[in-house]
């Protein structure tokens, strides 16, 4: 496995007093992943009618941008911003797939995918602050074009345009110990690909209530209902074969689903201690999510609005520190609850998970440690595994240098990711064991220079991107 990733940034920004800001950025985004897999391929029940196994796999995409960032603050407590976000992503992905049974060619797949997308995102707000109030209204819209190019052992050209307007008005305030915002959203959001495609338009209410019962304590709840829109991947109207049993296909009939979020915070500090409860509870209806048929001697992988998805999640967070300056400690644990409808399927799934950290510094010296096991996740009817690790740095500051060393897994080996099938046609299973990943240690420096004037810059408030190829990939 390789992988290359690459950033690029160049930012001119002008300010003055607290009149305007604005904010120019050139962005580059260099990707580039290579996967080779040599195994062996086998029914559970008859290990010895076996295939060998090769899948090669790699990826490039080429994503610059350029963002536009304005920012006027006007008389009597007035404000508009403006953000005009355009990218370019261009990709390309390969892949080569063989099975070979006693050194016969049984199934030989090539695929090559070259897309190229067109995005352009635009959005204003507008806010007017009162003594214990504040009024905000906004609009945006995002608008693309998706060119992609399929070849190989099945080829297509798909091409897509998409467009989501929204805009909003919201309006908050406070009473005492009680602050309180509401708002509404109204949208249309708009897809086509040769004459098929939705149009949808939504109004959609949100709402935040906090009390603070002191400056050490408060409670918030937070409820938003929000609109769904399918993967472009997903809505494109191609198939990718997976291997000589699966095929992946795109559903252009896919539609919009609906969300609805809610989540509890409660805070509590007091001297060195401090801690929080969180607790999200999630619900979708007819979200886009997998579907596996059979097809002749085929099982076709695809995507479909089923029932309902479901997401219960509590955690807890506790803090204690600094102690004496030095130490500083904190804990988090919770749990994951799924409940997955489809229209052939049901499952439910509960993952507990913790993550731990240490902060110690003294001096120029400053040293962290941190250990979490699997967040997983499930989604349809693909369980994810979250990763398992932990790590420990230990750095040293002289001036503007900083000259570290950083250990990961340094105590153990047995770090893996992966994921789970539960489709009763199709049932598969995944682990992916990197044995380089432990006891890996590596040198870190920094050196901060600067020169020039000083100056205090601004806060952005809006920060637009758009990273999503919309392309349909062919690996397993």
């Amino acid at each position: 496995m390789k992988m290359r990733w690459d950033y690029l940034t160049m930012n001119y920004s002008y300010q003055e007093a607290e009149k305007w800001f604005v904010s120019v950025a050139l962005r580059g985004s260099f990707r580039y992943n290579k996967l080779n897999t040599q195994s062996t391929l086998y029914p559970i029940d008859n290990p010895d009618n076996s295939v060998a196994m090769k899948d090669h796999t790699a990826s490039d995409s080429k994503s610059p941008s350029i963002d536009i960032y304005l920012q006027r603050n006007l008389k009597n407590n007035q404000a508009i911003i403006l953000n005009t976000v355009g990218t370019y992503i261009h990709t390309y992905d390969d892949r080569t797939y063989e099975e070979k049974k006693h050194s016969i060619l049984a199934t030989d797949i090539y695929s090559a995918i070259r897309g190229k997308k067109y995005s352009f995102i635009g959005e204003g707000i507008y806010e007017k602050k009162f003594t214990n109030s504040k009024l905000s209204a906004g609009i945006r819209h995002q608008q693309s074009l998706t060119e992609n190019k399929y070849a190989g052992t099945s080829s297509a050209e798909t091409r897509m345009q998409e467009a989501h307007t929204s805009t909003y008005i919201e309006y908050s305030s406070k009473i005492k110990r009680f602050n309180y915002s509401v708002g509404v959203q109204g949208s249309r959001s708009w897809f086509n690909q040769e004459g098929e495609g939705y149009q949808k338009y939504s109004v959609l209410p949100r709402i935040r209530l906090t009390y603070n019962f002191s400056d050490q304590a408060f409670i918030r709840y937070q409820g938003q209902i929000s609109r769904s829109t399918p993967a472009l991947s997903d809505l494109s109207n191609v198939e990718q074969l997976i291997d000589s049993l699966q095929i992946r296909r795109g559903n252009p009939t896919l539609k919009m689903s609906t969300v609805y979020n809610n989540t509890l915070n409660v805070d509590f500090r007091k001297g060195l201690f401090s801690s929080s409860l969180y607790l999200l509870y999630q619900y979708q209806h007819k979200p886009n999510m997998e579907e596996t048929f059979r097809e002749g001697e085929l099982f076709v992988r695809t995507t479909a609005n089923q029932r309902s998805w479901q997401k219960l999640n509590p955690e807890v967070e506790i803090k204690v520190g600094p102690i004496k300056d030095i130490l500083s400690l904190s804990i988090s644990t919770g749990i994951n609850y799924f409940d997955s409808r489809g229209h052939n399927y049901h499952h439910t799934y509960t993952n507990w998970y913790y993550c731990a950290s240490a902060t110690a510094a003294y001096k120029k010296w400053s040293a962290y440690f941190e250990i979490r096991n699997h967040r997983n996740d499930f989604y349809g009817e693909t369980l994810s595994y979250g990763e398992n690790y932990h790590l420990l740095s230990v750095s040293y500051r002289y001036k503007q240098l900083n000259v570290g060393v950083m250990s990961l897994n340094p105590f153990g080996s047995n770090y893996r990711i992966g994921s789970e099938n539960f489709s009763p046609l199709a049932p598969s299973k995944n682990w992916m064991y990197i044995k380089e990943s432990s006891r890996v240690f590596a040198l870190t420096l920094s050196w901060n220079f600067s020169f020039g004037r000083k100056y205090e810059s601004a806060e952005r408030r809006l920060h637009n991107e758009d990273n999503n190829a919309g392309t349909l990939k062919s690996g397993k």
